[in-house]
């Protein structure tokens, strides 16, 4: 079969590369066979005019076909009367024509001379035995021709790809026990770059793969804690009969553990959910000013401050998700700034964007922790203690929802203390619609 979908990328090459060359040569092999047989066609014709040109130099004089046939053995001629009947002829009787001809093999020439009509012929046998041989020759280079191209074509094509091969063979060996292998490529000047962008995706994907399983080991410890302690309160419940305020007692105590597991569920949950449709314009001044307010008690318990400036902007997001980014935030703020400290949020814009700012004066984030503090079960305070390090899954949600409504986060180092910025494309509605939200 001429064209397979299932042949390889160089085979499909080669045959086009081919197909290509073989058209091309055979429209300029042609040309060159036509141009030739019309060079010759017309050195005839030249050859036959002269020839005839002789009989007008001699008239009035009667035609010498005598001296014709000496002076031109390769030529014939025949005379005719007025009446159109053959009078005399070099060999066998021509027939009657006016200018250029063709009949058979023959290319004939008739003119008047002196009271008689004249016919001159050429035999085109050697012409066309010329030909013939030209056209061989040039079917045999254009078969010579199109198997060299098409060998050429198919052998530089495998050079190219073989060092496409040997990464595919390469690839196929990473991911296994080494997952610190790369690939590697001799070409560098043709391949190089596609080495390092594939071996940069392996890098991501071996992150990929070493957050999941840190990711995995942390569920694994968050869950084992709770569950273990509910086993054992409900085992040593059941050692022996108890009064019912016992019972109550047990459970009321398993309650806690409970509700930290569905604490931990919930938020999973949160960051993996999806942001597929679009959320409405909301008014995010009003939702920042909101939960500022429920936050300023807690502040003010703990000897802390709570400084706010809000400005009415919209944004495309739901407002019980910008609470959860803002009650995540302050948490924090108000979990690692001491007595005394100042906590700031700040929500502003520009002609193309909305920003929030939340700064606190805590410790700030450890270097160790910069580049994964917005990965799941990530804490600054590493003794995994639940009264003071919490799940570590909060900046994990706070950065699943920012990104999922087309914004991005980021965290700047203060002295003292850690700037969250949080920045959304801005939202352009028209003044009813503006003030309508607004209102609402």
């Amino acid at each position: 079969m001429f064209w397979n979908p299932r042949q390889s990328h160089i085979d499909r090459l080669t045959i086009r590369t081919s197909v290509t060359a073989a058209l091309s040569l055979a429209a300029v092999f042609l040309m060159v066979y036509l141009f030739c047989r019309a060079a010759d066609l017309s050195e005839e014709q030249t050859d036959l005019q002269n020839a005839a040109k002789a009989f007008q130099i001699d008239a009035p004089e009667y035609p010498d076909l005598a001296e014709f046939k000496e002076n031109h053995p390769e030529m014939v001629a025949t005379v005719f009367d007025v009446a159109g009947r053959a009078e005399k002829s070099t060999a066998a009787g021509l027939p009657w024509t006016r200018g250029f001809d063709a009949k058979d093999r023959f290319l004939l020439y008739g003119l008047d001379v002196a009271g008689r009509h004249v016919v001159v012929g050429s035999d085109l046998a050697d012409t066309q035995r010329g030909l013939a041989r030209l056209a061989v020759v040039l079917a045999g280079t254009w078969v010579l021709l199109v198997g060299v191209v098409g060998l050429v074509t198919a052998r530089s094509a495998r050079a190219v790809f073989t060092p496409l091969r040997r990464l595919a063979l390469e690839a196929n060996e990473v991911g296994g026990a080494d997952r610190s292998k790369r690939l590697q490529v001799d070409d560098d000047a043709e391949f190089g770059e596609v080495t390092n962008h594939l071996n940069a995706m392996l890098d991501r994907l071996d992150r990929a793969a070493e957050r999941e399983k840190q990711f995995s080991s942390d569920v694994a410890h968050e869950l084992r804690t709770p569950l273990a302690i509910l086993r054992t309160r409900v085992e040593a419940t059941l050692l022996r009969d108890r009064p019912p305020a016992a019972y109550r007692e047990a459970l009321a105590a398993m309650l806690p553990e409970i509700d930290r597991l569905s604490s931990i569920s919930a938020s999973l949950l949160a960051t993996a959910r999806s942001f597929d449709a679009d959320a409405p314009p909301t008014d995010a001044g009003a939702i920042v000013s909101q939960t500022v307010e429920r936050w300023r008690d807690s502040f003010a318990r703990a000897g802390q401050l709570l400084e706010v400036q809000s400005a009415p902007v919209m944004l495309r997001l739901l407002p019980s998700e910008l609470e959860m980014v803002l009650n995540n935030l302050l948490e924090n703020a108000l979990t690692f700034s001491g007595a005394g400290a100042t906590t700031f949020v700040r929500l502003s814009e520009t002609e193309s964007q909305v920003t929030l700012a939340v700064s606190d004066q805590g410790p700030g984030v450890p270097d160790a922790l910069a580049a994964t503090i917005f990965d799941r079960f990530v804490r600054g305070e590493p003794s995994r203690n639940r009264q003071t390090g919490g799940l570590g899954i909060g900046l994990a949600l706070v950065k699943k929802i920012v990104e999922g409504r087309g914004g991005r986060i980021w965290h700047e180092g203060a002295s003292p203390g850690t700037t969250f910025n949080l920045e959304w494309p801005r939202v352009h509605l028209s003044k009813p619609h503006a003030e309508t939200y607004l209102a609402t």
